[in-house]
């Protein structure tokens, strides 16, 4: 509309400049080489303004031919970087697909489509790295590494080869590397704070750390997981003092109450100290975010030593706080056969429903069946089937 209003302009212009010079008529003489031209003023004006019109039309025709060759190559790489990013998606699905014979095309493809070869070598080099073949990958990510635009995948890659091969001096030396790239990368950051705790770099690790920048709750999580993680490696010093240690546990218990290593440990200096009730409200924090075995015998082993039904106490108590925890249901049942309630034993094995029942179900149902009733048949018959339970388990984790 303003393109249409500014052209109307124009012609308004065009148009009252025409009629003024037509009704102030006057005569143009041009003396040039023994040529003479006499001629009026509106005739010369019309003719400059031919001129004029198709000088600039020789001018945009002649632009056009010049910019022709760009335009086609211009439009061929566009058609080509098409044709990439299609071929790019489809040997994703091929790769999320697990067919290697296509991904395999689609990479060396790819290298042909784009400019650099980055993006093929790259999906190349990671299919290969999940075949576990580490030396085609290796070959392939240093390639990558060496291409100006590759040489972030390229480090991240041979990472990765690092750290499936455990190679921690190979991966602390190239997470270094990509940490001078990209030291905000949260990637970078907690590979490289991973290397500095197996070092015990402790110093180096605790820097890494507070770099990182949490932007969710779980992200915020898993940092004050991993703030507990060095507080409690660093109190396995064995030139500290146990103050210091303890000192190191709390702030390791502070940050992530649900850390297991440290609520344990921590629980037991306590009641060393005769702290008791702190100590139980340790293991129960801990308990009620996540219940764990290690925790359980934990909480059950600060019982008084001369009770012998304290334990089983305590265990309905832990039942209590997480009513449908497996794992607390059972330490109820091992407590039982520990203090030699057979009955109570017997009901609460009866509760565990068929999908809670594992190689512990079948070792503890074993446990009742020789110290009550003395069959040791039976007893081995519930261990076979504990043994093929973990066999089966073994093998399901294997095929995942």
């Amino acid at each position: 509309m303003v393109r249409f209003f500014i052209f109307f302009i124009k012609l308004f212009i065009l148009a009252a400049l025409a009629l003024w010079i037509i009704q102030i008529p006057g005569e143009v003489l041009i003396e040039w080489q023994g040529y003479r031209i006499h001629t009026s003023v509106g005739v010369s004006v019309g003719v400059v303004v031919l001129l004029s019109i198709l000088f600039t039309c020789l001018y945009m025709i002649g632009q056009f031919f010049l910019k022709l060759k760009d335009r086609v190559i211009k439009a061929h790489t566009l058609r080509k970087y098409k044709k990439g990013y299609r071929t790019l998606l489809e040997g994703m699905l091929y790769f999320y697909g697990q067919d290697i014979e296509k991904i395999f095309e689609k990479s060396h493809k790819l290298q042909s489509l784009f400019p650099s070869p980055v993006l093929g070598l790259y999906m190349e080099a990671h299919e290969n790295l999940r075949q576990n073949n580490n030396e085609a990958a290796r070959k392939l990510f240093l390639k990558i590494k060496k291409e100006k635009e590759g040489l972030f995948l390229g480090l991240y890659g041979l990472t990765k080869i690092a750290l499936k091969e455990k190679n921690n001096i190979q991966v602390k030396t190239l997470s270094e590397e990509l940490y001078k790239l990209y030291p905000t990368l949260p990637w970078v950051l907690y590979t490289l704070f991973d290397v500095y705790l197996k070092e015990e770099e402790f110093e180096k690790a605790g820097l890494i750390l507070d770099q990182i920048k949490p932007s969710s709750q779980e992200e915020r999580k898993r940092k004050n997981s991993l703030k507990a993680l060095l507080w409690y490696r660093r109190s396995q010093a064995p030139d500290l003092s146990r103050d210091e240690k303890m000192e190191l546990l709390s702030y390791s218990n502070e940050f992530s109450p649900g850390f297991v290593p440290t609520a344990c440990l921590y629980a037991t200096y306590l009641n060393e100290d005769g702290k008791r009730s702190k100590s139980l409200k340790t293991i129960e924090r801990a308990w009620q975010i996540s219940q764990n075995f290690m925790l359980g015998h934990t909480y059950l082993s600060l019982s008084p030593v001369q009770d012998k039904l304290e334990p089983y106490r305590m265990a309905l108590h832990l039942l209590d706080l997480t009513p449908d925890s497996s794992v607390a249901k059972l330490l109820v049942v091992e407590a039982a056969l520990k203090g030699q309630l057979w009955g109570e034993a017997r009901a609460h094995l009866e509760k565990i429903s068929e999908t809670e029942r594992g190689a512990f179900y079948e070792e503890l149902v074993a446990q009742l069946l020789e110290e009550e009733s003395k069959d040791y048949e039976g007893a081995r018959e519930k261990r076979k089937e504990a043994m093929m339970r973990l066999i089966a388990k073994d093998m399901m984790e294997g095929y995942a």
